[in-house]
């Protein structure tokens, strides 16, 4: 039976990478293409980017602390769990 895939975890600066690996890192998805630590996806050469990961904001979504979308053309991130509060109106979101 098919499956969706689980979204990739958030990336962790002291964590050992090798390739293939999957990333989250402000919104968008990274792939690994060789063994790396410390570098940043976005700013390193060894990170690929695969996809944005940045959904459009909806009310009836709950989002989990963490979780970045964008809303009116700005992009917030979760502080914690929440659902149907208004990004940029709310505090439970952190413009990015």
């Amino acid at each position: 039976m098919w499956k969706k895939p689980e979204k990739p975890s958030s990336w962790v600066s002291t964590q050992v990478y090798t390739s293939g690996d999957v990333v989250s890192y402000q919104g968008q998805e990274y792939r690994a293409k060789w063994w790396t630590r410390n570098e940043k996806p976005g700013s390193a050469d060894v990170w690929q980017k695969i996809s944005s990961g940045i959904d459009k904001w909806q009310a009836v979504i709950a989002y989990t602390g963490g979780n970045i979308v964008e809303h009116e053309g700005t992009f917030y991130k979760a502080k914690w769990w929440t659902k149907g509060e208004i990004p940029g109106k709310a505090n439970v979101w952190i413009k990015q």
